[in-house]
């Protein structure tokens, strides 16, 4: 199946192989322990501190019908600073989230647990024909509570490039410097708390041997301490400051009020005017209830993929709608060390390498790390049979995971369909190149850092190696 010329069989082999791998390293069994971590020398994370809610979302039972001056849709990373803005200048502020509501006691870091209910797509969400998978935040605080808090400012390059194509001036100008300057603010942005984990430590040995750039990530964190590595699962230190304690504190705290397991479904249009949205509610125990939000103002902060898709249904004509979605594809190469690296440990990125941005034409890639968690790696990791993938598996304690992130040319469409959103997405040539140098240039840099015992192994279908002869790959 995996190597099949039918395209649908190749697919439903990644579908297979993804989700039995990941069940199978992160699945708990009756005492609570997963057979497979003692030999990864995997120790999961301890459990949160108690600490009460302090969200109080309200419930439409009983009413079909809410209103509100203003309905912002989607509690993210756009969500949240809009609610607070607009609820801080007076307006009476509903926040609709599709997701539930989780907050620090709730975030166990168990990965059969938190992906369900984290993730869009019960974090197993892909592009149309599961190339490429997406992990993207579906919970109150959307991405911002799952992602790895790296805080980077689009480039100056980017940021006029943006300029250019759009005629929107407003992008580089000083009022946006501004405005990103007071979120970086209010989120405890910067280097102060970006400690080297070893995984960070390789990959800066690595890039100082070739005398190759590093920088330091800011990262929106404060009293973090590194205390556990969890960080895709929530914070239950509150250290990540995610919109949950911040935007959305500031929002509530304002008035606006919340409504959580709501999936908007479009927007209601009359005569040109903004009426409300038609949306769905589902109550804790799986009931639903149709709901009607009247609002003359509705602003979706549904995300790159449910924004487009709730205009589409909305039957808002436009031929851009729903083009134009740009993932900054991803690929990895893991590195065995003689240490322990232990990736699940310890803050998730700190270090990174753009060296190469400027390659193909401002559209190169950046080096950087990732955080691995047992079933995360093993649905990600080579498929060559059982023996091959259960040996990596028990080398994992020792492997480095790097990343290269590539700058997409060509972007996706996303078309509505009866179960939700699809995203069409493929790779361009010039992309895909990018990728492959960069695994390239990853594995000079794994072996100039001291990796490279067992082999380096970017994690695709199928494996191939890189080994090193007479100072060559």
């Amino acid at each position: 199946m995996r190597d099949h010329r039918l395209a649908p069989l190749r697919q439903g082999y990644q579908a297979l192989k993804r989700l039995t791998l990941f069940l199978a390293y992160a699945r708990l069994d009756a005492s609570g322990q997963n057979p497979n971590w003692a030999t990864m020398a995997f120790t999961p994370p301890p459990p949160p501190p108690p600490s009460p809610p302090r969200f109080h979302p309200i419930s439409p039972d009983g009413e079909t019908t809410l209103a509100a001056d203003v309905l912002v849709v989607g509690s993210g990373a756009a969500g949240g600073v809009v609610a607070a803005t607009l609820a801080g200048a007076g307006h009476d502020v509903l926040i609709v989230e599709q997701g539930e509501y989780l907050d620090r006691a709730d975030f166990i870091g168990r990965e059969a647990d938190m992906m369900p209910r984290l993730y869009l797509g019960g974090g197993v969400l892909a592009t149309d024909d599961l190339e490429v998978m997406l992990l993207a935040g579906g919970a109150l605080g959307g991405g911002t509570v799952v992602n790895w808090m790296a805080s980077l400012r689009a480039p100056a390059d980017v940021v006029q490039e943006w300029a250019t194509l759009t005629g929107m001036a407003e992008f580089a100008s000083s009022p946006m410097q501004e405005a990103c300057a007071h979120v970086e603010g209010r989120l405890s942005v910067g280097v102060g708390e970006s400690p080297d984990n070893p995984n960070n430590a390789a990959l800066l040995r690595g890039l100082d041997a070739l005398g190759l750039p590093a920088a330091r990530i800011p990262r929106n964190v404060r009293g973090c301490e590194g205390r556990c590595g969890a960080c895709g699962y929530g914070c239950p230190h509150g250290g990540k400051q995610s919109v949950l304690e911040t935007f959305l504190l500031d929002a509530t705290k304002a008035g606006a009020r919340l409504l959580v397991g709501t999936a908007v479904r479009s927007v209601c249009l009359k005569g040109g005017r903004v009426e409300g949205v038609d949306a769905t509610w589902t109550a804790p125990d799986g009931t639903r209830k149709d709901v009607f939000i009247r609002a003359g103002k509705v602003v979706l902060c549904a995300g790159a993929l449910n924004t487009p898709a709730i205009l589409l249904r909305s039957g808002i004509a436009s031929p851009w709608l729903g083009r134009g979605i740009y993932l900054h594809p991803t690929t990895a190469l893991s590195a065995r060390y003689a240490q322990p690296i232990r990736s699940w440990e310890g803050a998730p990125m700190s270090v990174l390498s753009h060296a190469f941005a400027g390659r193909n034409g401002g559209y190169g890639f950046y080096l950087e790390t990732a955080p691995g968690h047992p079933g995360l790696i093993a649905l990600a990791a080579p498929w060559d049979g059982a023996d091959t993938h259960r040996s990596f598996m028990n080398d994992a304690a020792h492997m480095a995971d790097f990343i290269v992130l590539a700058r997409d040319r060509q972007g996706g469409r996303i078309r509505v369909r009866r179960d939700g959103a699809q995203l069409t997405y493929r790779l361009g040539d010039d992309t895909l190149r990018m990728l492959k140098e960069g695994l390239a240039t990853l594995a000079r840099v794994a072996f100039a850092g001291g990796g490279g015992d067992g082999g380096d192994r970017p994690l695709r279908t199928p494996a191939f190696r890189w080994r090193e002869r007479r100072g060559r790959l």
